[in-house]
């Protein structure tokens, strides 16, 4: 996602022998700068490496953006979807570049290839995605035609795509973190498009940020959130995804939901008792206490590699507000 936010450093366009000084561009990020990169491939490619080698940060090399008409060895997939006023992240570029070399089947998307960035949690859970896609096809009739959607979370952009799917005339709004996220979501709706498996322009994405931070004051009528439900701190960026060390973050979306919602919404949650029941009795004590009611919950149950434990329930519940 070509999104940045430049501090006291500013913007600056670094132009073909300006790309030689990696040391002057690599202060520049340093100071929360962005940097526009104009030249040759080769030379702005080199520069990247070199800028790595010397300890430049992920977040420093993210502001190193390139102009949407800038020369590349080949198309880019999906370049429309990945730029932001002009302006695309050189490492969207890359990605994208490369998005046929890690793809994974989804089987609710009719074994459709979904491209992930490496540093994107895979979607391996296909028993959950199934019960999100029915969840999707349970809500569908008490929604509006065209309904107003939101894919909290979006990772790889599965349930932005499911829902596209299932209803054909949504507006999805795609919403996460990590800016590599919002790429492969970005990377995914566009070739989904292109192929005539959803809509063109059904899915778009949103500015990276926490939770609700960039939506502004957007409703939805459908909010849906793949949580995560490993109670445990998250490691890295990529176990966000898995990872709610005291469900703090699932806590969080609930008590944010109801300010999010149109007049009917509804909010489909995915979630598993791989913590145990008291991490389930929790989760439902929030959604109480954020002002939410249980529809239903749908069930199913996946195959662990634990010892102690052969198997675990996965849930997708379907909530409104109160009446």
């Amino acid at each position: 996602m070509a999104v940045f936010r430049a501090h006291s450093a500013g913007v600056r366009v670094f132009e073909n022998r300006d790309l030689e000084a990696s040391d002057r561009i690599a202060r520049h990020l340093g100071r929360g700068g962005v940097a526009i990169l104009d030249g040759p491939w080769e030379k702005i490619i080199r520069l990247r490496r070199t800028l790595a080698a010397k300890g430049a940060s992920r977040e420093a090399l993210r502001n190193l953006m390139l102009r949407a008409d800038a020369a590349t060895p080949q198309p880019v997939p999906g370049l429309p979807a990945l730029l932001r006023d002009g302006l695309v992240a050189l490492d969207d570029v890359l990605f994208a570049l490369r998005s046929a070399e890690n793809t994974h089947p989804v089987e609710a998307l009719g074994g459709s290839l979904i491209t992930v960035h490496p540093d994107v949690l895979v979607p391996r859970s296909q028993p959950l995605i199934w019960l999100i896609r029915r969840a999707l096809e349970r809500v569908r009739p008490d929604l509006p035609p065209a309904p107003a959607v939101l894919d909290m979370g979006c990772g790889s952009g599965v349930c932005a795509l499911l829902a596209a799917q299932v209803m054909p005339d949504a507006a999805v709004l795609a919403a996460d973190h990590l800016p590599e996220a919002l790429a492969s979501t970005a990377v995914n709706a566009a070739r989904f498009a292109a192929e005539g498996r959803i809509r063109a322009g059904a899915v778009a994405t949103a500015e990276p940020g926490d939770l609700y931070e960039t939506l502004g004051d957007r409703r939805f009528d459908l909010i849906i959130f793949n949580a995560p439900w490993v109670v445990a701190p998250a490691r890295n960026r990529m176990e966000t995804a898995l990872n709610d060390g005291g469900q703090r973050t699932i806590r969080r979306f609930l008590a944010g939901a109801p300010a999010r919602l149109n007049p009917g919404g509804r909010v489909i949650v995915g979630y598993s008792d791989h913590s145990g029941p008291r991490a389930i009795a929790n989760l439902e004590r929030f959604i109480a206490e954020a002002g939410l009611r249980i529809l239903g919950r749908l069930s199913d149950r996946i195959k662990t590699h634990r010892k102690k434990r052969a198997w675990e329930a996965i849930y997708a519940y379907d909530l409104a507000g109160r009446e």
